[in-house]
């Protein structure tokens, strides 16, 4: 009931009114207008890879594989992610500690406001939290919180109540760094965040970010050529042109509805395990079905979504055919594949005038003003697409 990992998770009536709820101690709560979540940088470069032993029959050998946050953290240490990013060398001195449920025990602490309330002091009494990994060295200790779908921010107490837990503990004065984590279809997107005030959870700042894959791509110009040989066609489908401008989002649908292996409401989308509002949910189901990748179908008053024969053809496919069959699906719309062609011939560039253009002759059953709202949505899968590339 107050779990709310991401803003989008708010109930409506707290989004109107500019709400949010803290866990204060074991048994109490506080309603308040704080302002307690912070946005996520973004993280756009190429992954690092770093190899994953193989020599380890229960390590995961595939992206479809890491279905938990324990997962996808075990994995960021095997392949040697958390060192690189923390910059630590591999070595007996460098151990993951503690993890699990534990007590706040007591602080005081700020919380910055919204509206006219500019802070509040609170106090936390032995509150619970839950720590996803601890990683300790001679000199720092590493928090970190996780998560395995895509998410624009978090709930900030999710680092900050670890980051006083252990402050308390830390009688020696190690450097105590919060890190968040987040996972997504075979890429590991890390965020290293700051308290420079301990008393004041809004002084988080995102000192660094760094994408990392466990899964070698190898996507080449020879195969971009080949995806340039693709004939596109009219798309005969009758939902809407796209609006949803993360490829990554109908990514991670997509590994949902196949690790589950049966259809998803929107309610179960939209559920605490995914960072979506009900409309961002509607967009990203549709942007799926636009591509022939699922069903949107109605029962019991519930819509419901689930893959096609293509749609799991494609998530069941290796990491790097994967990619290049989705790929593949955005082009065959003309407007992508004119658009993409574009990019290409204008050495890697693309703007929204040259998309208008483009949208005007291949949609025109869209306005003006839609076409100037769903450009950001070519270009930005046009980016994913070019991101492949090695």
């Amino acid at each position: 009931m107050t779990k709310f990992d991401h803003s989008s998770n708010l109930p409506a009536i707290f989004c109107e009114n500019k709400l949010s709820v803290l866990p204060v101690s074991r048994h109490s709560f506080l309603l308040g207008k704080f302002d307690l979540y912070t946005k996520l940088p973004d993280c756009t470069e190429k992954p690092n890879y770093h190899e994953i032993p193989n020599n380890y029959v229960t390590l995961p050998s595939s992206p479809a594989e890491i279905t938990s946050e324990q997962t996808a953290i075990a994995c960021a240490f095997a392949s040697g992610i958390i060192h690189d990013f923390v910059e630590e060398e591999p070595s007996d001195l460098f151990l993951p500690t503690i993890s699990g449920r534990f007590g706040t025990g007591v602080f005081d602490f700020n919380i910055r406001g919204l509206g006219q309330q500019r802070s509040y002091a609170l106090r936390i009494n032995k509150a619970q939290i839950e720590i996803d990994a601890v990683y300790e060295s001679p000199s720092a200790i590493y928090i970190i919180e996780a998560k395995n779908h895509e998410c624009r921010d978090f709930n900030t107490r999710q680092l900050y109540f670890p980051y006083r837990y252990i402050s308390q503990k830390n009688s020696v004065k190690k450097a105590i760094i919060p890190i968040f984590l987040k996972y997504i279809n075979g890429n590991f997107f890390l965020y290293r965040f700051n308290f420079p005030e301990q008393d004041n959870l809004n002084s988080v700042y995102c000192e660094k970010s760094t994408a990392y894959t466990i899964y070698p791509l190898d996507v080449t110009t020879s195969d971009i050529d080949s995806l340039l040989s693709i004939q596109p066609q009219t798309n005969c489908s009758k939902i809407t042109f796209p609006q949803a401008d993360s490829f990554v989002r109908i990514e991670d649908m997509l590994q949902a509805l196949y690790e589950k292996g049966e259809e998803l409401t929107m309610d179960e989308i939209i559920a605490k395990n995914y960072d979506f509002t009900m409309r961002q949910a509607d967009y990203y189901a549709n942007a799926a079905a636009y591509l022939g990748l699922v069903n949107i179908k109605k029962e019991n008053g519930s819509k419901c979504v689930e893959l096609t024969k293509k749609g799991r053809r494609i998530a069941s496919l290796s990491f790097r055919e994967n990619k290049l069959e989705l790929a593949r699906s955005i082009l065959q719309d003309p407007v992508f594949f004119h658009v993409f062609k574009k990019y290409i011939d204008n050495g890697c560039h693309i703007s929204r005038k040259d998309v208008i253009p483009v949208m005007a002759q291949h949609t025109p059953n869209l306005g003006e003003e839609t076409i100037k709202r769903r450009a950001s949505t070519v270009m930005a899968w046009i980016k994913w697409i070019a991101s492949l590339v090695n």
